[in-house]
């Protein structure tokens, strides 16, 4: 006897089988099984991975997704640390980190992604001449 079962379904199953002989004797017999994927979420990160940003200018973070094989978008459970690493008035390059907050329904967590933020001041100043009046 063969048996080949597929399932969709992930978390803990039961299997029966049945089995007859010609004489009719029958044997049953049921197994518990814990279907689960193996495959862990994946972060997707909206925009350039190494972005350039003016000094001066609130950083706004273009954020990301969070895409599990079975569950589908889990984008809710992404977070960076953005705000804390991001400082536009000290130009520089800066390291953001994104990362998942929880574990999916497996107990897997994506592996964290980085992005790169250069800050740098641009915009030339403006000379203005202030002149007394007479």
């Amino acid at each position: 006897m063969s048996f080949n079962h597929t399932s969709a379904r992930l978390g803990v199953q039961t299997i029966r089988w049945q089995a007859q002989d010609p004489s009719g004797n029958t044997a049953r017999i049921a197994i518990t099984v814990d279907v689960v994927s193996g495959s862990q979420p994946v972060i997707i990160l909206n925009g350039d991975l190494n972005q350039k940003w003016e000094a001066g200018v609130a950083y706004v973070d273009p954020g990301g997704t969070i895409s599990d094989p079975f569950e589908g978008d889990l984008s809710q459970l992404l977070s960076s640390d953005a705000s804390e690493k991001v400082d536009v008035s000290n130009p520089g390059t800066y390291t953001v980190t994104y990362f998942m907050t929880s574990p999916d329904a497996q107990n897997l967590l994506a592996s964290s992604k980085t992005r790169t933020v250069t800050v740098a001041d641009t915009i030339k100043p403006v000379r203005e001449e202030i002149c007394g009046g007479s």
